[in-house]
């Protein structure tokens, strides 16, 4: 396994993330055996999101019980769409970010996405939102998934004007798999 050094994180990332959308994890059964050896063949970033089913929890109960979660970059996802309504604002962020918190049984994440956009919504309030995060030491570092590279750049534009942690990862739709 090949592995990367990113700012704010303290430890190696695996150049392969281990995406947590495995049907399994999605529907809550116990994938100890399988994630122990995912672990073991190098991979220490891990991808899930709050609409994985119970991908997160999953997670979270496997981190604790081997007790490993500083060896880990865990990276999540919020701000989904549900029945077709886009669901980036500061509230939901909220929701679902503490809601992760406490399914991943961590206090902080080290990478938090946006999981899409609305581009109706200006960038600013969810930006100064995510901010409030990473000052707080809940995000080490933050991003966007599926979102255009024109509004990637709009959103890093305003957190440069005004001091806050820029977007510093991307996601897009579909895996190299």
């Amino acid at each position: 396994m090949q592995y990367v050094t990113l700012r704010g994180i303290d430890r190696p990332v695996s150049r392969l993330v281990f995406g947590c959308a495995y049907p399994g994890m999605i529907e809550g059964r116990d994938e100890s055996r399988w994630l122990d050896s995912v672990y073991g063949m190098g991979f220490t970033a891990f991808d899930t999101a709050e609409n994985y089913g119970k991908s997160e929890e999953v997670l979270g109960n496997w981190m604790a019980s081997r007790g490993i979660r500083e060896e880990l970059t865990v990276i999540t996802k919020g701000c989904h769409p549900y029945e077709g309504r886009p669901r980036v604002s500061p509230g939901h962020l909220k929701r679902d970010f503490e809601q992760s918190l406490e399914r991943l049984k961590t206090v902080y994440v080290d990478v938090y996405l946006l999981h899409r956009d609305d581009p109706e919504k200006p960038v600013g309030a969810i930006l100064e939102a995510l901010d409030s995060y990473v000052r707080a030491g809940k995000i080490r570092r933050i991003g966007a998934s599926n979102w255009t590279l024109e509004r990637f750049r709009e959103a890093n534009a305003y957190a440069r004007e005004r001091g806050l942690e820029p977007f510093s990862f991307t996601s897009p739709n579909y895996a190299l798999a």
